[in-house]
């Protein structure tokens, strides 16, 4: 399945997102950015932790281990 990268303000102005509140939109666009992060990390598999995502929360490794900033 290919998933399509939204910026958050493409992201908020989708049918199904608009009518959310904001703290709603603004979970589901964080476990948007899990799934296209755990998506690239099982196309990209290599041999070391490396950061694949930065978020205003945490760095996701390769491993998919996350580091709280």
């Amino acid at each position: 399945m290919a998933l399509v990268e939204y910026t958050w303000m493409q992201f908020r102005k989708l049918g199904h997102i608009q009518s959310l509140p904001l703290h709603e939109q603004a979970r589901h666009y964080q476990f948007h950015l899990d799934t296209l992060a755990n998506e690239r990390m099982k196309q990209n598999k290599g041999d070391g932790p490396y950061l694949l995502q930065e978020s205003d929360f945490y760095l996701l490794q390769e491993n998919g281990n996350k580091i709280r900033l």
